[in-house]
């Protein structure tokens, strides 16, 4: 009984990683999605609003990650 409740635990812990890892991916393709319109709407060819986008989408899941380990470590 104790092995299948730590086996349990174990997999818990590693799907909330991987839910967090998965919400920072979606946060920089979105970021960088809504950087690639706002080009594309300025006629931008240096596709800085891309790679702005991609880095505001890392800052805010890496901000996400945060606030949702803290939660989760309680």
């Amino acid at each position: 009984m104790k092995e299948d409740e730590r086996r349990a635990q174990y997999f818990r812990k590693y799907g909330i990683v991987t839910l967090l890892v998965i919400e920072i991916v979606v946060f920089v393709v979105v970021g960088m999605g809504i950087g690639d319109y706002l080009d594309r709407k300025w006629l931008s060819h240096e596709n800085i609003g891309v790679a702005l986008g991609g880095l505001l989408g890392f800052g805010l899941g890496i901000y996400k990650f945060y606030m949702d380990t803290k939660r989760f470590l309680k």
